[in-house]
């Protein structure tokens, strides 16, 4: 018998007996079994936050625990630790050996015993650890064995027993390995092996364990790997390799395991990975082998694992892409393929990038592309078309991806184009279309896009330009800015050199950011409407240009195509007969249509100008239409005049006796001292109500149907009401 027989108790206390032990320390016992003589050690008070010894001597310098003690005639098996038995012992030194009768040792048994200096040894008789049973015993030393009778770790066992320095040996007879079972036990070394039998690896089961080396093998028995379970394990030098069963990876499960080499392979099991689950695990070398059994991978899963090389294949069953996911991995090479199963790519989620060498494709899914998805992607080359199906196109998404080489295709649902969207992508050729569904362009949204080359016309849906939207833009020619626009931000325009003119459709002029939004623009005119020049020259921050602004009239004429007629009586206003193509947008598309009428020709009243060379007259009138809408733009010396008389044409017996085509001669609307006929609004032919109403208005470059009574007659245009 070990320990002495020395003091009784009632059950008024948590114990049954207490005895002192051979090392001189009061213990306390509770029998758990009279028949087969079994006890368990305890804590004889109510536990606490700090313990359960409040009342109580604790027990402290060197112990060596009973294997049995006498109570009264009989002699107990103590075959238990019990919950909480020495929580708070602070006081306790040297080694600790559980007797070979032990087969529990309770949650808390030992918990922040931080006295102990020594070896910690436990016998092959124990089966079972509690939870944080030897939580912050932080003075053990030595290795640490896990005898092969024990079955299951429970949640932080060893928490923070940063004092081992040896190896970790876990048997094969332990299936499961708990919540925060070895968290913080920094000074473990050596290999760490985990057997065939685990199947489950809880939530940071080994999270900060740093000294281990040379692989980590996740056997084939592992189901589930939990989160942060080997998160700042950054010791390891080898190779991960993840067994055949694992189905979830969970948050930060390998977050900040530098030292792993090699490539990263996922089995076809898995189908979920957390977030941060490789998050700067930096030693990989090799490819990611990413199956399409994975459903999901979470925010930053494999950020900062810039060591990675080869392609990048986005599983098939994956949907969206989160935020952080890939950024930072600069060495993947080859094209990139978001396929049509993924609808969202999330913010950050390829940042920095910067090793691919091929395409970047994104499938007809894709709804929106968060903020700096692809910054500094500076490695794609070809072209980059913007599906259909993506409605935002986030901040800085594309900033600084500088490879690209062909064109940019923005599709007709996409809404917002946001800040620093396409800055410093240099690499774009050919022109640029901004489509319809486009309100706003953000700031600096083409900032230094220096490759596109043609005409920019921004669509009337567009009513706001940021300020440095199209800085350093050298290569654009001419420059329309609808009759929608209000704010263009400061230096919006700034340094487009090559730009030979710039006109602006609409009555008021827009909101202009400092006076620098068109500086550095090669000095080049810039056109207004012709009855706001004098509200352009004198508004704020235009009148800094008022040396380059000068008038023009436009007119606006729909798209036609295959089965419709779409048809717009023009007319110029300048008062030299003109070449139609040296009027902005007039025969500058491949599928247009203009005509003039002239009822005196033998063959045929319409001339078609395609088939026969004609200048377009200042008070006549012509048919148009083009396969896509145009801004027909008129400039040069305006008819001034306060009248204008235009002769008709009458051929008695004609079947069009009369019928003339007759333009507004003036930059501005007009009034007819005639009734007359408009297109119907479909341009399927002309409308047979006429307009007999004098005092209402012809717009500017706009023609309308008269019919002469009479040889000779002549009708009169005036710029005044009549």
């Amino acid at each position: 018998m070990i320990g002495l027989l020395l003091g009784v108790t009632g059950k008024m206390y948590a114990y049954d007996f207490y005895a002192y032990c051979f090392t001189g320390q009061r213990l306390y016992y509770n029998i758990t079994d009279a028949t087969n003589h079994y006890v368990e050690l305890v804590c004889p008070g109510t536990p606490t936050i700090n313990g359960c010894w409040s009342g109580f001597t604790k027990p402290t310098g060197n112990i060596i625990l009973p294997e049995s003690v006498q109570y009264g005639n009989t002699t107990y098996m103590v075959i238990s630790i019990g919950n909480f038995a020495f929580h708070y012992c602070t006081g306790l030194t040297g080694s600790l050996t559980i007797p070979n009768s032990v087969t529990t040792i309770g949650s808390q048994a030992f918990s922040y015993c931080s006295g102990f200096t020594g070896s910690l040894t436990i016998p092959n008789s124990v089966v079972e650890i509690g939870s944080q049973a030897f939580k912050s015993c932080n003075g053990f030393t030595g290795s640490l064995t896990i005898p092969n009778s024990v079955t299951f770790i429970g949640e932080s066992a060893f928490d923070q027993c940063s004092g081992f320095t040896g190896s970790l040996t876990i048997p094969n007879s332990v299936t499961s390995i708990g919540e925060s079972a070895f968290f913080y036990c920094t000074g473990l070394t050596g290999d760490l092996n985990i057997p065939n039998s685990v199947i489950t690896i809880g939530n940071w089961a080994f999270e900060y364990c740093s000294g281990f080396t040379g692989d980590l093998i996740i056997p084939d028995s592992v189901t589930s790997i939990g989160n942060g379970a080997f998160e700042f394990c950054s010791g390891f030098t080898g190779n991960l390799i993840i067994g055949n069963s694992v189905t979830t990876i969970g948050k930060d499960a390998f977050s900040r395991c530098s030292g792993l080499t090699g490539s990263i392979s996922i089995p076809n099991s898995v189908t979920y990975i957390g977030k941060s689950a490789f998050y700067q695990c930096t030693g990989f070398t090799g490819s990611l082998t990413i199956p399409n059994s994975v459903t999901f991978i979470g925010e930053a899963a494999f950020s900062g694992c810039n060591g990675l090389t080869g392609e990048l294949v986005i599983p098939s069953c994956l949907t969206s892409i989160e935020n952080h996911t890939f950024r930072n991995c600069s060495s993947f090479t080859g094209s990139l393929i978001i396929g049509d199963s993924i609808t969202i790519i999330g913010n950050y989620a390829f940042q920095n990038c910067n090793g691919f060498t091929g395409n970047l494709t994104i499938g007809n899914s894709v709804a929106t592309i968060g903020d700096y998805a692809f910054q500094n992607c500076s490695g794609f080359t070809d072209n980059l078309s913007i599906p259909n199906s993506v409605t935002t196109i986030g901040e800085s998404s594309f900033y600084n991806c500088s490879g690209f080489t062909g064109s940019l295709t923005i599709s007709n649902s996409v809404s917002t184009i946001g800040n620093s969207v396409f800055s410093g992508c240099r690499g774009f050729t050919g022109s640029l279309n901004i489509p319809n569904s486009v309100t706003t362009i953000g700031e600096y949204a083409f900032y230094n896009c220096r490759g596109f080359t043609g005409s920019l016309t921004l669509p009337n849906s567009v009513t706001t330009i940021g300020r440095y939207a199209f800085y350093f833009c050298v290569g654009f020619g001419s420059l329309t800015l609808s009759n929608s626009m209000t704010t263009i931000g400061g230096y919006a325009f700034q340094y487009c050199n090559g730009l030979t003119e710039i006109m602006m459709l609409g009555n008021t002029p827009p909101s202009l950011g400092y006076y620098t939004a068109f500086g550095n623009t090669n000095n080049c005119p810039i056109y207004v409407p012709y009855a706001s020049l004098n509200a352009y020259k004198t508004a704020t921050n235009w009148s800094n240009y008022e040396s380059r602004i000068f008038p023009m009239a436009y007119t606006t004429i729909p798209a036609y195509g295959e089965g419709s007629n779409n048809w717009c009586f023009i007319a110029s206003p300048l008062t030299n007969s003109i070449a139609p193509t040296t009027v902005n947008n007039l025969i500058t598309e491949t599928e247009y249509d203009l005509y003039q009428f002239n009822p005196t020709d033998e063959n045929e009243e319409w001339e078609n100008y395609k088939a026969d060379n004609f200048n377009l007259v200042n008070g006549k009138g012509y048919l148009y239409a083009n396969a896509a809408e145009v801004i027909v733009i008129f400039k040069g010396e305006f008819n001034e005049d306060d009248t204008k008389e235009v002769e008709l044409v009458y051929i008695e017996g004609d079947s069009h006796a009369g019928w003339n085509l007759v333009g507004n001669p003036f930059p501005v609307s007009a009034y007819l001292n005639k009734s007359y006929y408009l297109m119907k609004e479909d341009g399927s032919g002309i409308n047979p109500t006429p307009i007999i109403d004098n005092n209402t208005t012809i717009p500017a470059c706009t023609a309308v149907f008269v019919k002469a009574e009479s040889e000779g007659e002549t009708v009169v245009f005036t710029r005044a009401v009549p």
